[in-house]
């Protein structure tokens, strides 16, 4: 499942974000994953409407490797936040508000 999570996150945030950003978005992974609602990471990765799917071929950037294991050893950076979308989008469900990041907005 390591190479799913890779390639999600590199589908999610690719390049041009920030290891916190990346860090930040992984962390949301991570607490779904804790919250008891999914039965592996598989179906986190996987669920419907949250993350950007894995685009065949494409790169996997160091910056995303050392995000997910930075993830691994120190943990949430989110205080436990659930999702998360792009600033640029409008519509969103009824979640409440915790911070952003420079691109992100975090929700539990």
């Amino acid at each position: 499942d390591l190479a799913l999570l890779y390639g999600v996150v590199q589908a999610e945030v690719g390049d041009e974000y920030s290891f916190v950003e990346k860090v930040n978005v992984i962390s949301v992974m991570f607490n779904r994953l804790n919250s008891g609602k999914y039965s592996d990471l598989r179906e986190v990765l996987t669920a419907p409407s949250q993350f950007a799917k894995v685009v065949k071929g494409k790169k996997i950037d160091e910056k995303t490797i050392l995000a997910c294991e930075y993830v691994f050893l120190f943990g949430d950076t989110t205080n436990g936040c659930m999702a998360f979308k792009m600033s640029k989008q409008n519509k969103w469900y009824d979640w409440t508000y915790q911070f952003s990041d420079t691109c992100h907005h975090f929700y539990k």
